[in-house]
């Protein structure tokens, strides 16, 4: 029986993505090599199982299409604007210095002035997708570093809008085209212009609009084929109508969606299949993956790579410090952009049409060393990205904690607690506790937190509570209580050592199940408060307080529930019932 080859492409896809990606990570890798992988196996190079490159391109920019709307929806355009200062800057610095090394390099494997100047434009922006995937992975989406890396991108996204209006004018050498090709340039960056003012004070007041009018009839398939509608339509206007990639045109849809009210359940409805879709992306990529051309052109595809991976992150790692940033921002954003892939693909095969690279040979080698090492990059960028966010975050360390002789301790009048952890419950803590005029201190192993608190006036400390002389440091010694705020597990290490520096120091624990009671208070905790516990008394002393309970009876039920779910002790329990 024969299948309509769309679909037989659509199984192979998704059963590849899911044997590829599970082996990757079973071996430590990120599932994004295992689809990269998958689309080498199902690509026409390998003579694998037949699945077609021109079919799976427009499912994978279903995918882009998703993905991308789903970082806009928790990426407004106001902080487009803030990190805009960073990232325009940033950008425009890596631009000329990478531009120029690619530019040289192209020259040294011998292209000519115009095919090595399109050459360096291919390899000048990273990918808004494979960045958008990393930094979903990393939990980094909605962090400062994040945010900064999606925004530099976009900068790059918009820099490479403008180097496609270039490519073509290259083809005459710019002889009696100059003014054309500026008035092209000018053009393009004007549409830009109007694209993102239309999307601000135009688009979204309609979108909102559509929404809540599609909200009032109560159909949740409406609402999600909206959403939908809404991410695909300004994605391909923006490429159509505005000469704008149509990432930046999903982007700039999720922007617009995630300014109203509706924005989690457009996350929630619309985007259950966005993974699957986006896995099609790097499945079409690795589709065009040609060991033959690779092994043909290594040494310019061993070019491309280290253009991407070691002299791109070197210079943004300068201009990011140049820019007086964290070392978290400065080693993450270094780590980040080591990539590059679908932009380099279009700028490729339009230098190939424009006769950039030279005759059809030739063209065919520089287009394959250029996807060959593209697709290598985004291979290394997960691992490089790790490597890189470890080392700042050990620069940061020593920045917030240095060695225990030369950390100065924090003032015995300055703490009356140790908060271990500064997540949401941790800044419910910090917060009541300074509202009572109490001072704290907090431990947190994240430092950009650390710096951030540092840097509002809260005393933190960046460390294990285990580590020795980290508790010392917070103050422990001098403090009345020490809570285990973070959902982490017992720690009877560092509770002996807390009580060994403040023999009267009240340890609180927060856990999740009243399973692990008794865990903690093997491990030495005083006190410990249970989540699931909690809310359902919460929830119950809600109902009580409506049916007219009176206070006091509400409190005695409550200490009752607590006293034998939470005893201080086992056997006072048993003597209270």
């Amino acid at each position: 029986m024969d299948f309509p080859p769309i679909l037989t492409t659509f199984a192979a896809a998704i059963v590849a993505a899911t044997f590829f990606g599970w082996a990757a990570v079973r071996i430590g890798l990120s599932p994004l090599i295992g689809y990269l992988l998958a689309g080498l196996a199902l690509g026409p190079a390998t003579g694998g199982i037949s699945a077609s490159p021109e079919i799976a391109k427009p499912l994978a920019d279903v995918g882009v299409v998703l993905l991308l709307f789903g970082v806009g929806l928790h990426f407004n355009i106001g902080d487009l604007i803030a990190v805009g200062r960073l990232a325009a800057p940033g950008a425009l610095i890596t631009a000329a210095v990478v531009g120029t090394a690619a530019y040289l390099i192209g020259r040294a494997f011998g292209l000519p002035g115009v095919g090595a100047a399109a050459f360096a434009l291919c390899l000048l922006d990273a990918s808004t997708v494979v960045m958008s995937k990393l930094m979903t992975e990393e939990g980094e989406q909605s962090s400062k570093l994040g945010r900064t890396a999606v925004g530099w991108v976009v900068m790059e996204d918009l820099l490479a809008i403008i180097f496609l209006a270039i490519l073509p004018g290259l083809g005459g050498g710019l002889e009696g085209g100059a003014g054309q090709l500026v008035v092209g340039i000018l053009w393009a960056m004007l549409k830009l212009v109007l694209l993102f003012v239309l999307a601000r004070f135009v688009i979204q007041h309609i979108i909102v609009w559509l929404l809540s009018t599609v909200v009032r009839t109560h159909s949740r398939e409406l609402f999600t084929l909206m959403v939908l509608s809404i991410a695909l339509i300004i994605a391909l206007g923006s490429a159509a109508v505005f000469g704008a990639s149509m990432e930046l045109g999903a982007l700039l849809a999720g922007m617009v969606v995630g300014q109203s009210t509706y924005v989690a359940r457009a996350a929630a409805d619309a985007l259950p299949m966005r993974d699957a879709f986006a896995a099609l992306f790097f499945i079409s990529v690795g589709m065009l993956l040609s060991p033959t051309v690779l092994a043909e052109n290594w040494q310019l595809a061993l070019a491309v790579l280290v253009i991407l991976s070691v002299i791109k992150p070197i210079v943004v790692f300068v201009a990011a410090k140049l820019l007086r940033q964290s070392p978290n921002m400065v080693y993450g954003l270094a780590g980040s952009v080591s990539q590059t892939a679908e932009f380099a693909f279009i700028m490729a095969s339009v230098a190939v049409a424009n006769g950039l690279f030279g005759d059809a040979a030739q063209a065919a080698a520089v287009q394959g060393a250029i996807v060959s090492g593209a697709i290598l990059s985004v291979a290394l960028n997960k691992p490089l990205f790790l490597f890189m966010r470890k080392l700042g975050a050990a620069r940061a360390a020593a920045a917030a904690a240095p060695d225990n002789g030369d950390m100065a301790p924090v003032r015995p009048d300055e703490v009356a607690a140790v908060v271990v952890g500064h997540g949401p419950v941790g800044e419910v803590v910090t917060t009541m506790l300074r509202q009572a005029g109490l001072g704290s201190v907090v431990i947190d192993l994240n430092p950009t937190t650390v710096e951030q608190l540092n840097s509002a006036g809260q005393p933190a400390v960046y460390g294990d509570v285990a580590q020795p002389g980290i508790l010392e440091h917070a103050g422990a010694q001098h403090a009345g209580a020490l809570f285990f705020t973070a959902d982490i597990a017992p720690n009877a290490e560092a509770i002996a050592f807390a009580h060994e520096l403040n023999p009267n120091l009240h340890v609180l624990a927060r856990a999740r199940y009243t399973a692990d009671v008794d865990t903690w208070r093997e491990a030495g905790a005083d006190q410990v408060v249970v989540s699931e516990v909690e809310v359902a008394l919460a929830m119950i002393e809600h109902l009580l307080v409506r049916l007219g309970a009176s206070p006091e009876a509400i409190d005695h039920e409550r200490d009752r529930v607590r006293a034998k779910l939470c005893p201080i002790t086992r056997d006072k329990a048993a003597a209270a019932d």
